[in-house]
């Protein structure tokens, strides 16, 4: 059998009292579930950053279509003559609609927010 080392020799045995060992236990095991909490937290978060990505390319989508829309507008106003019977009364409001993308894009990032409160209000 081999010979305890050096430093085993040298410290004292380890005793702790049964009530101080449950105490242990139930602290490893409140952290072990704030550390899941966190998890949680955090994994919410990496859907909100994918759910932001994913309106950052829809609203660029819908930019270049804005500016397309745009320049065909002024090359056709400018390049040729404008009947002012046609021309939109000024008080008359523009109707336009938020495309359906955006809108479901929104209604995700909300859902994700409300995740992410109730997640951190948990663990808090």
């Amino acid at each position: 059998m081999a010979a305890p080392s050096r430093a085993a020799r040298d410290a004292p045995p380890l005793f702790i009292k049964v009530d101080r060992y449950r105490e242990v236990l139930e602290h490893i095991e409140r952290l072990r579930s704030f550390a899941l909490s966190l998890r949680d937290a955090l994994d919410a978060m990496t859907d909100m950053e994918r759910e932001v990505q994913a309106g950052l390319a829809i609203c660029h989508k819908a930019l270049d279509s804005l500016n397309g829309t745009l320049s065909t507008l002024h090359s056709n106003l400018s390049s040729s003559h404008v009947d002012e019977s046609h021309i939109r009364s000024v008080t008359e409001p523009i109707r336009v609609e938020t495309p359906k993308e955006i809108e479901e894009y929104v209604k995700g990032m909300y859902q994700q927010m409300e995740r992410i409160k109730r997640d951190l209000e948990a663990i808090g």
